[in-house]
């Protein structure tokens, strides 16, 4: 298979196919927060260059050629269920919001604040009839799921003892932004998917639509599993293996894990290289130390550790230095490159 678009809407913080559900909420909830390192070039690089992007006034329509404005057909954001509600020590009160009508029938629910609820109304997920007409058909996937699979998204896991909900979405829920806070996201499917350190697909949640898609990062060959990375990649091993320990409760077995002590030790090496040139590209202060060849460096190495999903944040820093240098005709070249990587998790998120 060369290419793999997985696409499923997502819950905030439930499970699909929310219906009537009496939920005990408890406020006992936590988990960690990582910040992705890679960055979505395709909201930092415009497509027309590198320079800050050029406005121009739209011509105003003559009187009469003013467009009518469209009417939309709007879906219902009415709540389907009694909202249930915890309140912080500071105050600040929690609920559960669900729609059991959402993407014809998929239901979704939010454990958010009242005030982000009332806005989700506003979101295209919400406004336009059709919208997701085409998600979450799997009659004729380019991928399988095993039996024992399907069977696991009737029993998602759960490491820990406790209430059966909360502790399924502590093992299986990702972090993520969501109007301007940090949310929780619970997508069944893709929390199927296994770990690995060196991942052959990537994930992207589009907040406006509430679809979530992961698509192949490099060629998938026939047979081959389709993996994702359940945590920061840029660490050294142990530091890998103690996170996957501490909150998914298992020892990562994946190729780069299974390899000897001394790839394990170059492999952590160039990682460590990696950050240092993050930290350097990233400084544009006037002792910035920041070069095109530093770039290439960067995009050399993400090569050499399989990072493929980096390949995009590579290109960027390539863009950013050559720019920097007045080589227009190179920075363009990385600008093209970064936006193709970039854009692929949103044309996936429209698919």
């Amino acid at each position: 298979m060369h290419s793999s678009v997985l696409t499923t809407t997502f819950t905030l913080f439930l499970c699909a196919n929310a219906g009537n559900i009496d939920l005990e909420i408890q406020p006992g909830l936590c988990n960690i927060y990582e910040k992705s390192p890679f960055v979505n070039v395709s909201q930092i690089i415009k497509p027309d260059g590198l320079q800050e992007p050029i406005s121009r006034p739209a011509e105003a329509p003559r009187a009469s050629e003013t467009p009518k404005p469209k009417k939309r057909k709007k879906l219902s954001t009415r709540w389907t269920t009694k909202p249930s509600c915890i309140s912080d020590e500071a105050g600040q009160e929690y609920c559960v919001f669900t729609n059991a009508n959402f993407a014809n029938g998929r239901g979704i629910s939010f454990f958010t604040t009242p005030t982000i609820a009332e806005n989700v109304k506003d979101l295209p997920a919400f406004q336009e009839m059709g919208i997701h007409d085409n998600i979450n058909d799997f009659s004729n996937p380019p991928w399988e799921l095993p039996e024992e699979s399907k069977k696991i998204l009737l029993r998602t896991a759960a490491h820990n003892p406790g209430d059966m909900i909360m502790e399924r979405i502590n093992t299986n829920a990702f972090a993520g932004e969501f109007e301007g806070m940090n949310h929780f996201f619970l997508y069944p499917e893709t929390a199927l998917m296994n770990h690995d350190c060196r991942p052959n697909a990537m994930y992207y949640h589009n907040i406006s639509t509430l679809v979530h898609s992961a698509h192949a990062s490099r060629t998938i060959n026939i047979g081959e599993e389709i993996t994702i990375t359940y945590l920061n990649l840029l660490q050294s091993n142990n530091e890998r293996q103690e996170t996957l320990k501490m909150i998914w409760g298992f020892d990562c077995d994946c190729k780069l894990c299974s390899a000897s002590e001394l790839s394990k030790a170059r492999s952590d090496l160039n990682i460590e290289k990696i950050n240092e040139l993050h930290t350097t590209l990233s400084d544009w202060s006037s002792a910035s130390e920041a070069t095109p060849k530093l770039a290439l460096n960067l995009l050399s190495l993400y090569e050499k550790e399989h990072l493929h999903a980096a390949v995009g944040t590579g290109h960027m820093f390539a863009a950013l230095a050559y720019n920097a240098v007045g080589d227009t005709k190179s920075a363009v070249k990385h600008a093209k490159l970064a936006l193709d990587a970039g854009m692929n998790s949103l044309n996936a998120a429209n698919k």
